[in-house]
């Protein structure tokens, strides 16, 4: 199911720009992060000032403010974002970034707000549904891979900018380039996904066989319990039948006692005459 209203269509810079954020949180580098953030807006002519920095970047803020907030962004960074394997709460991490791009009065296109409430949703998601899988240790392989090849980009690009300074032919030697890198990429793609996947199938399995040992604890547990249960209620059995006897044993015995008692009255009462008389007799 999709919702056409959290569909954003991007283009390459926005792509690479909020791709970079989440590659970012990946390695824990809230100097990157921040970078990428600076760029969640394109200049736009009614929105005066724009601040152009040493390293050619545009954006809202002055230098001195993108130092503070790149400051800000790492604190938050080592707080909550140690980067892969450290379970890495991407909601948590959102949450505070868009804190800051508040508190500097950051302004961020629509696409890249959808694109965060997307991540926001599916994140949410997969933690209400399997608390134990992460979603940026499960996107690592694709977020490593575009890491390597941007920085390789930049080497060939910088190679290229050389080869245009020095030889007349650096033009072409730029486009046999991008062109190998084409085709590099497209046969390494797939082996990427191949490989998410298969980190994928490893981690539902391994989460089916703790499921299965876990149902197998259970069930002895519960076959002990049964167990236990069976043996009380046989010993409370075995105990009511033994009271049971013991008070149809007194009963017995006291109507006994209660018969006897009148004969004995009877037996008492003709022997009494008796010896008045022949005490009568006596003394007669």
């Amino acid at each position: 199911m999709v919702d056409a209203g959290m569909v954003a269509q991007l283009d390459p810079k926005e792509s690479s720009n909020f791709v970079g954020l989440i590659a970012a949180l990946g390695e824990g580098d809230g100097t990157k992060a921040a970078l990428y953030l600076l760029q969640f807006t394109s200049p736009q002519p009614q929105d005066e000032p724009w601040y152009t920095h040493d390293d050619g970047l545009t954006c809202q803020i002055s230098p001195q403010q993108r130092i503070e907030f790149t400051k800000d962004v790492v604190a938050l960074f080592a707080n909550v974002c140690a980067g892969y394997g450290t379970n890495v709460d991407v909601g948590e991490v959102l949450r505070g970034v868009l804190e800051l791009v508040k508190r500097y009065s950051l302004r961020i296109d629509a696409n890249y707000a959808t694109l965060v409430v997307n991540v926001l949703c599916i994140e949410g998601l997969a933690r209400r549904v399997c608390p134990t899988y992460n979603v940026l240790d499960a996107a690592k392989p694709l977020l490593q891979s575009r890491s390597h090849f941007l920085s390789t980009r930049t080497t060939i690009d910088n190679d290229d900018d050389n080869d245009n300074h020095h030889h007349g032919i650096g033009e072409i030697c730029k486009r046999l380039r991008r062109k190998f890198r084409k085709i590099i990429i497209r046969i390494l793609t797939p082996i990427v996904y191949m490989k998410k996947n298969w980190m994928d199938d490893q981690f539902f399995n391994r989460l089916r066989e703790q499921q299965n040992k876990t149902q197998q604890t259970s069930m002895n547990t519960g076959w002990v319990l049964k167990r236990m249960i069976f043996l009380f209620e046989y010993a409370v059995r075995i105990f009511a039948t033994l009271l049971a006897a013991q008070q149809a044993t007194t009963l017995v015995s006291s109507v006994s006692f209660s018969k006897q008692e009148p004969q004995q009255q009877e037996i008492s009462s003709c022997l009494i005459p008796q010896e008045e008389g022949e005490d009568e007799n006596n003394t007669l």
